[in-house]
């Protein structure tokens, strides 16, 4: 588990049956979210079970996104 202030947890399929509780969990821990799903309507599904930031892949490029809202992918990403 990361610990450090500037940990990031991607999680892939934050709607999903484990991805909902792995989004719970590392927000839980203090770590900053961004959760990947399919769908606008599970978009703010992840967002609601406390996804700081979440992706559609299908909408935007994973560096994109990242670049977009300036993450830099040397901050703890897991």
């Amino acid at each position: 588990m990361l610990t450090h202030l500037h940990a990031v947890h991607i999680s892939q399929g934050a709607a999903g049956g484990l991805g909902h509780l792995a989004v719970q969990y590392a927000k839980a821990s203090g770590i900053r979210v961004i959760a990947t799903v399919i769908g606008t309507n599970h978009l703010e599904f992840a967002e609601s079970l406390g996804a700081d930031l979440a992706l559609d892949p299908m909408t935007m490029s994973t560096e994109q996104f990242l670049g977009s809202h300036k993450i830099n992918t040397n901050d703890g990403i897991s």
